[in-house]
């Protein structure tokens, strides 16, 4: 103020006072309303009990004595190739396959004894940082099953190839059902489709008997797993969630920081305004929930149910992009939230190829026992089959031509097929009765 500039009369600075003081009380109290957070959620429809399982009877336990086997060999990049043209029933070769068998031998005898259990529990998994050093061992081994089995075949025991598979089938069920987190339902369902691929490698080039193609129906059918297991498997997330919503809290946008969190970055996630924790649990939890009553739904229903696509963007993103509401908590919603519309798909495809497989078990009975393939898979009901095998892409019959020599699933893209030289995509679920020299056999996992 000038010297020469006398202060405002009282009167103004109270008038001030009057209009400053009321504005900072709006504005205090409209943070204080925008940082309140919900009443926490009701979670307990997701929470559920380990398997109460002694190591010797819990599958998933002998399973995971693999980590105590010396480790395998690595195997090249021309090793890899050619085992992937030797699971294809092409160019094998011997010495390499002496190596893997080799290799898959000490861990033989607790692969069949985990396949004999009918249960596994797989470790409680409560945080993102838990390792899981089993699974890795155990689907590399798992791999080599399938050379054991077509080596088996090879020599001309089709019916111990068949078992061997059905050891695969056992051990895909168990760690599906072993009620471990998403990891543990995508390794399991990937062990059975080894097995169910090898079947039919063995099944059309190898002739194998009735009885045993018997025992490898009942086998195929039995390792269907109910969709419980994968709701399980998608509420088991909810564990490592809370686990790492806490981390948050504690340490802020330093969950961002390599290393040690900067001591600044800290307490951003004290902030009320910034993390919201029922807010962003219950969000979670909600998209868990429809997750899981999706399982098994049709593509056409996946395709017309909005929520797979809309719901995590619309409860994370904000009006204003950069908006402090619950930043933290809509950050961390979309690095975590799994992408469950491809895990529903990779299911829907999976229990078709289990379809398939039942299908090609039933047929080539049939044929065994009245001399030619049926004109319908109608004519196995009963004798053969309870029913005829789902296809899960619409809940239709699975597909079936005795003229094209073809077992198929309509697949997301509603597949026809017309001609059994008819190029297939790689994630269509065609099996061929009897394919010929030139049609390879169907493309299996990676090698390990």
């Amino acid at each position: 103020m000038h010297p020469d500039q006398s202060p405002p009369p009282p009167s103004t600075r109270r008038a001030w006072l009057i209009i400053v003081l009321p504005l900072l009380l709006l504005v205090a109290m409209g943070l204080v309303i925008w940082s309140s957070d919900e009443t926490p959620p009701d979670v307990s429809d997701l929470v559920f009990k380990p398997l109460d399982l002694p190591d010797d009877q819990n599958a998933y336990a002998v399973l995971s004595q693999v980590t105590t086997l010396p480790p395998l060999r690595e195997w090249t990049d021309d090793e890899h190739k050619k085992f992937d043209a030797m699971c294809a029933n092409e160019d094998w070769d011997d010495a390499l396959a002496q190596a893997a068998l080799a290799d898959l031998s000490p861990a033989w005898p607790l692969l069949e004894k985990a396949a004999a259990l009918p249960q596994g529990q797989a470790p409680w998994f409560t945080s993102f940082d838990d390792l899981i050093p089993e699974i890795g061992p155990i689907r590399k081994r798992a791999q080599l099953l399938q050379l054991k089995a077509l080596s088996e075949a090879r020599a001309g025991n089709p019916d111990e190839a068949l078992r061997t598979t059905t050891v695969a089938l056992s051990i895909g069920r168990v760690i599906d059902e072993s009620r471990g987190g998403l990891i543990h339902h995508l390794i399991g369902a990937m062990t059975k489709q080894i097995g169910l691929k090898t079947i039919q490698v063995i099944v059309t080039h190898h002739s194998p008997s009735p009885e045993a193609l018997r025992r490898t129906l009942d086998a195929v059918s039995t390792s269907r797993s109910p969709a419980e297991a994968l709701k399980l498997s998608l509420y088991s997330e909810l564990r490592p969630f809370d686990s790492m919503l806490v981390h948050i809290r504690t340490n802020g946008l330093g969950v961002l920081s390599s290393g040690t969190p900067s001591a600044w970055l800290k307490p951003t996630g004290r902030i009320p305004l910034l993390l919201k924790p029922n807010r962003t649990r219950r969000i979670y939890s909600e998209y868990l929930r429809n997750s899981a009553a999706l399982i098994d739904q049709p593509y056409d229903d996946l395709a017309k149910n909005s929520f797979l696509r809309d719901f995590i963007p619309s409860q994370t993103r904000a009006r204003f992009r950069y908006s402090p509401d619950n930043f933290l908590g809509r950050m961390f919603l979309n690095i975590v939230t799994p992408a469950t519309a491809g895990i529903l798909k990779n299911r829907l495809r999976h229990q078709s190829l289990i379809s398939a497989t039942e299908a090609l078990l039933a047929v080539h009975l049939y044929k065994h026992a009245h001399g030619e393939f049926p004109a319908t898979l109608d004519a196995l009901v009963t004798s053969l089959l309870p029913a005829v095998p789902r296809d899960y892409a619409d809940g239709a019959p699975i597909r079936y031509s005795r003229d094209l020599g073809v077992i198929w699933s309509a697949g997301e893209k509603s597949l026809v097929i017309t001609d059994p030289a008819q190029v297939i995509e790689a994630r269509e679920t065609v099996l061929y009765l009897n394919p010929p020299a030139k049609n390879p056999a169907p493309a299996l996992p990676d090698a390990p």
